[in-house]
């Protein structure tokens, strides 16, 4: 992972369009122009107040995808769905009756089968 301090954060950009409108946030990192779309103009404003805060802040940024290695780290080390559904059955399978495992089972399973994608890769 490389990273660098050449961090340029430039103001938002608004696209108007015939449907919705989107919002811009634009930097670029080492050279490379970024930009990362947006729904709402208050999202990218904190978006964009993040990247400002964390160059203030003297924070190296990632080569490859732009944003702060802060941010790269924290999403590293995020639980995975099945890691929190595992903790969430170990949590409540030893006090609640069997009716309500069976129920906790089947949601689980459901909203399991809901994350997979239809398409391969």
């Amino acid at each position: 992972m490389q990273s660098s301090y050449d961090i340029r954060v430039w103001s938002t950009r608004r696209y108007q369009g015939k449907r919705k409108t989107t919002h811009y946030v634009r930097w670029s990192v080492a050279g490379t122009a970024r930009q990362k779309p947006f729904q709402g103009e208050a999202l990218a404003d904190s978006f964009r107040s993040d990247l400002v805060v964390a160059a203030r802040k003297g924070e190296a940024f990632d080569v490859d995808s732009g944003l702060p290695v802060s941010v790269l780290r924290a999403r590293r080390d995020a639980t995975s769905w099945y890691a929190l559904a595992c903790e969430y059955v170990d949590m409540k399978w030893p006090h609640v009756a069997a009716t309500t495992r069976r129920t906790h089972a089947e949601a689980l399973t459901t909203i399991t089968t809901a994350l997979f994608a239809s398409e391969r890769g």
